[in-house]
C-alpha cells in the first residue's frame, strides 16, 4: 500500500521520537527504507518534521531543536544542509516531555482520530 507524504512525516515522527529516547541517530537511506521513500527525498519529509519545530517554537517564543537532526549523513554523521542544528547531539540531550504532545496534536490529530475510530 502507498502511503501519503503526511503519513510517511507522520512514520519518521514517531522513528525520530524512539530514537530520541534510545539517544541514537539514524541516516538518510535508513530512514527512506522505513518510509518506503528513496534517501534523496527523505529530506523533504524530514524538513516537514522541521516545520512542525519551527511553528511550535513561533508560537512559545521558544528554542527547542527540531527533531529532524537525527536524520544523519551517512559519512559525515552529520544533519543534512537544510537542518537548522549542525550537530545531533543537541536534540538528543534536549528534554521533549512538554514538547511532543503538542506537537502531535497540532500535526497529527487526524491520524490519531482515526485511529481511535478504528478500535
Amino acid at each position: 500500500m502507498k502511503r501519503s507524504k503526511y503519513m510517511k512525516t507522520y512514520v519518521a515522527y514517531k522513528r525520530l521520537k524512539e530514537l530520541h529516547q534510545n539517544k541514537k541517530t539514524i541516516t538518510y537511506g535508513e530512514l527512506g527504507g522505513m518510509i518506503d521513500t528513496h534517501y534523496r527525498q527523505v529530506g523533504g519529509i524530514a524538513g516537514k518534521i522541521q516545520d512542525m519545530f519551527v511553528a511550535y517554537n513561533k508560537r512559545h517564543g521558544a528554542q527547542v531543536p527540531p527533531l529532524n537532526a537525527l536524520v544523519v549523513n551517512k559519512r559525515t554523521k552529520r544533519p543534512g544542509y537544510g537542518c537548522n542544528i549542525e550537530d545531533p547531539k543537541e536534540v538528543l540531550d534536549f528534554d521533549y516531555t512538554m514538547v511532543f504532545p503538542e506537537i502531535e496534536r497540532q500535526n497529527f490529530l487526524c491520524i490519531n482520530i482515526r485511529r481511535i475510530a478504528s478500535v
